[in-house]
């Protein structure tokens, strides 16, 4: 009988030793399905912009305009295209990330949105985070208080499953939206690339800003 117990006992404990194998081994092979994609300058570190001077920043239009003596087009943004209006590229002192980088705000001298082409797998979900926060420049401080600050991000070709962020206003943020906060976006990869879109819903200069741009696909 008491063989028989020990046997028993036996069998149960290489019945559980062989389910943990079993979950950790599908643990592992769920981990290793997922990817990283490459996205080129994620955190706005080009065009420079001078990391000391909170009135310095380089505007970038749909089109080519010359601001403070530069000539610039739509692909000024190295990995990045103006696809809406145009967008402010801030340095250090103005944007005040936390680890140094620089960001976007998506009102220039309007409403304002951008795009990059990414590696994706049709159907393929695609998790996308990014860093963001209300846009409390001073000239934003004095002229926007009440403008609620607003915008999407989508896949151009699949702008039904655009997902809508709302900040607030820098009268009034929303939680959490007056400091850097980190931010996910769940969309489809709508063939083998797909254009990443962060457009602004907000008609006026003072445009969100974002910067940390990271994709990981879950096939």
């Amino acid at each position: 009988m008491a063989n028989t117990t020990r046997s028993r006992a036996a069998a149960r404990t290489a019945l559980v030793v062989s389910l943990a194998t079993m979950l950790a081994g599908t643990a592992a092979t769920s981990a290793s399905a997922a990817s990283v994609v490459p996205v080129t300058n994620p955190a706005f570190i080009q065009p420079y912009v001078n990391p000391d001077n909170a009135s310095e920043f380089v505007r970038v239009t749909l089109g080519s305009n010359a601001i403070h003596g530069w000539r610039l087009g739509s692909n000024a943004i190295p990995g990045w295209r103006v696809v809406l209006g145009s967008v402010d590229v801030f340095g250090r002192a103005t944007s005040r990330t936390p680890d140094g980088s620089q960001a976007v705000d998506l009102g220039g001298s309007e409403r304002g949105g951008i795009e990059q082409t990414i590696a994706t797998e049709e159907d393929a979900e695609e998790q996308v985070t990014f860093k963001a926060k209300i846009n409390d420049h001073p000239d934003c401080v004095s002229g926007a208080r009440d403008i609620a600050q607003e915008f999407h991000v989508q896949f151009a070709a699949d702008p039904e499953h655009a997902q809508r962020f709302e900040l607030g206003s820098i009268a009034k943020p929303a939680r959490g939206s007056s400091t850097w906060t980190l931010r996910r976006a769940t969309l489809w990869g709508t063939d083998r690339f797909s254009r990443l879109q962060f457009i602004s819903d907000t008609n006026h200069a003072c445009g969100p800003l974002i910067t940390d741009v990271k994709v990981i696909e879950r096939p």
